[in-house]
């Protein structure tokens, strides 16, 4: 944990390829206290990562507006009472959110996802968890341009359907946020729509892990992203269950 007596505990694993550090291209950190920061900054470095640490609020906000950065990092506390605007106004671009808050009990954690973040860590938070975190969001993140074709838009009962930029819009009202998460399976899914994607398949090319028979974090984010398709469908775009394998998209 981040303290006045930690130091990095060695060895910080660089991105296991090119391909892979290149899904983060860089990091916008926004962090309040200076040893934290210098102390996370220090480990993203050392793991291949470009982390771009911002100590002003004003400077931070247009940042979000400007900087190219892959992955937000973003200390609640320090962010005080713009936290919940700046959440509604981080995701999507393509880009994943964490959030970091020494106020990290269950409803603490339930209202960060809800306002779109993808993870949400304690703090002092571990700078190898934190590490090992942004590894596994990376592999989630749709890709970007340099790396891989994203996948077009597609239309479906008037909602534009958009995993590229962690969005959907429905005709005639605001576009609604995806979650890195939730942006992973709508793309796995468009891109044949006929097929029923397999929980253990998500699990590994969306979330990263090989998933245990009692882990429910594939269910979690595909209930969460049935919610958004049918509240920008009016219950047109149906993220069906398919019992004992996986989800099927269906309009």
């Amino acid at each position: 944990m981040v303290n006045e007596t930690t130091t990095l505990e060695p060895p910080l694993r660089r991105p296991r390829s090119l391909a892979e550090q290149a899904r983060v291209e860089g990091i916008l950190l926004g962090l309040g206290c200076p040893r934290t920061a210098a102390t996370l900054s220090e480990a993203l470095m050392q793991s291949g990562y470009q982390p771009n640490l911002i100590d002003d609020l004003n400077d931070f906000c247009a940042a979000l507006e400007q900087a190219p950065a892959r992955v937000v990092v973003l200390d609640l506390d320090w962010a005080a009472g713009s936290a919940p605007e700046m959440l509604r106004r981080i995701p999507g671009r393509g880009r994943g959110l964490v959030v970091l808050s020494r106020q990290a009990g269950e409803a603490e954690r339930v209202a960060s996802l809800e306002l779109g973040a993808d993870d949400h860590l304690p703090l002092p938070v571990s700078p190898r968890e934190l590490v090992a975190r942004l590894r596994a969001l990376s592999r989630r993140l749709p890709a970007p341009p340099a790396t891989s074709e994203p996948l077009p838009p597609r239309m479906a009962m008037g909602v534009l359907l958009d995993p590229a930029r962690q969005r959907l819009v429905p005709p005639g009202g605001s576009e609604i946020h995806l979650t890195g998460a939730e942006a992973g399976l709508l793309a796995m899914m468009l891109r044949d729509p006929s097929l029923t994607a397999e929980r253990d398949m998500i699990a590994e090319h969306v979330l990263g892990y090989r998933r245990r028979p009692q882990q429910r974090g594939v269910d979690q984010f595909a209930s969460s992203l049935r919610q958004k398709l049918e509240q920008s469908s009016n219950g047109a775009i149906q993220l069906l269950a398919v019992r004992g394998r996986g989800y099927r998209l269906v309009w």
